[in-house]
């Protein structure tokens, strides 16, 4: 098992704010366990989740061709 990290702790890492990885561990998009009202995160997902590539922004909007095809 590898060493887990708080939610302040692993969003330092991944370079998120603490409420992103709440919402990536609710999501089970991370790997994390929840002990009373903290969270505690996988340090190996969190490194997977820092180095992972991500889009960044708003999804383009569909156009009257895009949904035509």
């Amino acid at each position: 098992m590898s060493e887990m990290v708080d939610a302040k702790e692993a969003a330092k890492i991944a370079g998120v704010t603490s409420a992103r990885m709440r919402q990536l561990a609710i999501s089970g998009e991370l790997g994390a366990r929840k002990f009373g009202n903290a969270w505690a995160f996988d340090l190996d997902d969190v490194i997977a989740y820092r180095d992972s590539p991500r889009l960044v922004g708003r999804p383009k909007k569909k156009t009257d061709e895009d949904q035509q095809s």
